[in-house]
């Protein structure tokens, strides 16, 4: 068994220095090297952000955890487990969500917990995350609009996708609360994709709705604890961005950090179909 990890493990250092070798060389010795200046000053602080950025992130899934599980679910553990879960999600084509069944995987076999428990917490710190995301997006462009003269068409098209997202988030919290996996499940079935495969998890999987909508009727405080730690985690990113700024030499605030930090995200979001 330890001889597959060490394999396993040589495998993703491999894996990894490949991808980093790769990035290198499709942006370009030369444009990097231009930073290499920047990068031995104050600028290599960037590269320091995220992992403290994570914590946020990490506090708030660790929250979600029942509490006689909260004493055993090591904090530096289930860093590098995020950590790991976060690295595929950003390879991961289109839609984000290869590293969190990693996660579940990881979380239950490190922390000898079932499955079941480990899902319901990763499934609920993604939704904790999304509308993490959204209140950042209404916080960051209510004091653009404020602070700076933005175009009235900019506002309303800001403004209506805010409003599709916050739509979106109901929808989400909605099915949550009549039951997520059971939902899909009777969709499939009416596309008559594979029903008997997901006949068998059926019982493990109305247990995993039943959990998943006791957060939204009965653990709302720890649900809300987490989003407000995952929403300090955006505004950390801020740094990150100011940093960048920094590094390249545009004189801008920390404050305008966060700011674009906000349009970046939405962008980004907004543009999840684009590989």
């Amino acid at each position: 068994m330890d001889k597959i990890k060490n394999h396993a493990q040589i495998f993703l250092l491999i894996t990894g220095l490949f991808f980093f070798g790769w990035t290198i060389h499709a942006v370009g010795f030369e444009k990097l090297r231009v930073l290499g200046p920047a990068l031995a000053g104050p600028g290599i602080l960037v590269f320091g952000v995220y992992p403290l950025v994570c914590i946020w992130d990490v506090l708030g899934w660790r929250v979600l955890f029942a509490r006689k599980w909260q004493s055993k679910v090591n904090f530096a553990e289930l860093y590098y487990i995020r950590l790991a879960g976060e690295a595929l999600n950003n390879i991961t084509p289109f839609v984000d969500i290869g590293g969190e069944f990693l996660k579940v995987t990881l979380a239950s076999k490190r922390f000898s917990m079932e499955k079941r428990k480990a899902l319901i917490t990763v499934v609920m710190a993604r939704t904790a995350l999304f509308f993490s995301e959204i209140f950042f997006w209404i916080a960051g462009l209510s004091l653009i609009f404020f602070l700076f003269p933005i175009p009235r068409r900019w506002f309303f098209i800001f403004l209506g996708t805010i409003a599709g997202f916050v739509a979106v988030s109901a929808v989400i919290s909605m099915v949550q609360k009549k039951g997520l996996f059971g939902t899909l499940i009777r969709w499939l079935e009416r596309l008559r994709i594979n029903p008997e495969f997901f006949e068998r998890f059926q019982i493990s999987l109305k247990e995993v709705d039943e959990e998943i909508a006791a957060f939204h009727f009965k653990k709302t405080a720890r649900f809300f604890q987490t989003v407000a730690l995952h929403f300090l985690g955006w505004v950390g990113g801020g740094f990150e961005t100011y940093f960048m700024f920094r590094m390249v030499g545009a004189p801008i605030s920390l404050l305008e950090g966060i700011l674009l930090e906000a349009i970046l995200q939405l962008t980004r979001t907004v543009s999840f179909f684009i590989p």
